[in-house]
């Protein structure tokens, strides 16, 4: 199969298969095989000329994978033909190709969250051999240590080594201790990838003892108000109606007098990438919500149905600032929205008395998943782009040159000792002379950067144990 260029926005043009030949391709794709985790590691180890048997059959593994890409990137003509259930599939099918770009720990555990482990501890061991970094060769493979040890272990050396908070983003999946993503339960989790609420920062946690970390972080929001749904209700149908009541109470029940800032917003909720705000993308959907509104629908059609897959075991807010959220189930009034330095999402707390705090889980709020937590909005008609899944977000201008550098940081000095250099394939890096090391994370945007600034931050800092947070919250000036 090839990929043609032409028609590329053409959702809704049907795939040429027979009812017989779906039936096949959907039996063949629901496979246990393709839910297994230990798989990715074998498909991609082994290399481009890994060969697919099937019976007497067998094909070029890269035919094969060419083909499926094709298939699901046909999501309205699919959404007719097959449920939702069965696009899961189809993604578990293509989810081999991007993992072949990836290399943080985090991304490698979102990215196979879905898949089907024997024991707990595989969600860690049976990604050492694609993970990057010299961290994974002091994480010993021993099925006897207790599943907690293991995830905890990982946690705190993949985030020492990647200088980042990106695991506290599947913290709803936690039990105790809070920060410690519980990576049993985290195959009934959609973890979200996208968002870059404070990720130019490197992370400032550091690990006391087995229960206790403490990091420095941005307190910026309140949840106000419930939207939907409620804890039990978990259907399609449900998570549908709850789409479209959160557009009637956000955007209004009448779709000519919506604002096409807030349209944005709002699909920005849903899909946490900026890819399909912006024409030509967002015009189709923005068609399709307005006429299951005017129609009073209480179901979601074509490309809107996939609206729901990152509200799965997660709600719809209305925030004190007069956005709407989508945050962990449960949340209730005056639950806090914090940013994190070194963490790609927003993530809520709740207040459990006596400068006490209880972490929730990862959310997104539109307003700051573009680091305007620590660096204020963004410049007129500047946007942050992600031009491929699983690669770092890039900064478009006006005219849509892509830039590494924040437009934000132009006027702030950078330090003396530090200097600004550039890779082969265009990306930034930070070279420090009198330490003779290199870094990828921008000084200005420092713990002690941002305090010297003295505009956004001047103190913080927090402590999260097995039974309690504390939070002194951040201090900001005009």
């Amino acid at each position: 199969m090839r990929r043609h260029s032409d028609n590329s926005h053409d959702w809704s043009k049907p795939m040429p298969f027979s009812d017989r030949q779906w039936k096949a391709l959907i039996s063949f794709i629901s496979q246990s095989w393709f839910r297994r985790l230990w798989v990715r590691q074998e498909i991609l180890l082994a290399g481009k000329d890994t060969i697919i048997l099937v019976g007497d059959d067998s094909m070029p593994w890269l035919h094969f994978r060419s083909a499926i890409e094709i298939i699901a990137s046909k999501r309205e003509a699919l959404a007719g033909t097959v449920d939702i259930h069965t696009m899961v599939e189809f993604s578990n099918a293509r989810s081999f190709s991007p993992l072949r770009h990836l290399g943080d720990f985090f991304s490698l555990v979102a990215y196979t969250h879905a898949y089907e482990v024997t024991e707990p501890t595989d969600r860690v061991f049976a990604l050492l051999g694609l993970v990057e970094g010299g961290f994974t060769s002091e994480i010993v493979v021993d099925c006897r240590k207790e599943v907690k040890d293991v995830h905890r272990d990982a946690f705190v050396r993949a985030s020492t080594y990647h200088q980042d908070l990106k695991l506290m983003s599947l913290c709803d999946s936690a039990s105790e201790p809070t920060w410690i993503p519980d990576l049993e339960r985290i195959q009934l989790q959609r973890p979200i990838t996208y968002g870059r609420a404070a990720l130019c920062s490197a992370e400032n946690g550091h690990a006391f003892t087995k229960e206790q970390l403490l990091l420095q972080g941005i307190r910026c929001d309140y949840i106000a108000d419930l939207v939907g749904p409620q804890d039990s209700q978990n259907s399609q149908a449900e998570l549908q109606a709850t789409v479209l009541d959160a557009a009637r109470r956000y955007l209004g029940p009448e779709p000519e007098t919506w604002d096409f800032q807030k349209v944005q917003q709002f699909f920005l909720m849903f899909h946490v990438s900026d890819f399909f705000i912006h024409r030509p993308f967002i015009n189709k959907m923005h068609e399709q919500l307005a006429e299951q509104i005017s129609a009073h629908s209480k179901t979601l059609g074509g490309q809107l149905a996939h609206l729901t897959y990152y509200m799965h075991n997660r709600s719809i807010y209305l925030a004190k600032m007069g956005y709407i959220v989508l945050g962990p189930r449960g949340c209730l009034p005056n639950d806090l929205v914090v940013v994190f330095l070194g963490c790609h999402l927003p993530m809520v707390f709740r207040s459990i008395g006596n400068g006490e705090y209880k972490l929730k889980g990862p959310c997104v709020h539109p307003s700051l998943l573009a680091g305007e937590a620590i660096l204020g909005e963004m410049p007129n008609s500047w946007r942050l782009s992600h031009p491929k899944r699983g690669e770092k977000p890039v900064l478009e201008d006006p005219e849509g040159k892509r830039h590494h550098i924040d437009p934000r940081l132009h006027d702030i000095l950078v330090p003396e000792e530090w200097e600004l250099r550039w890779r082969d394939n265009g990306t930034p890096f930070w070279y420090i002379a009198r330490e003779d090391r290199w870094t990828n994370f921008d000084p200005r945007v420092s713990l002690e950067g941002l305090r010297k600034r003295g505009s956004i931050v001047k103190y913080l800092s927090q402590s999260l144990n097995a039974r309690e947070e504390r939070i002194h919250p951040t201090q900001r000036s005009n």
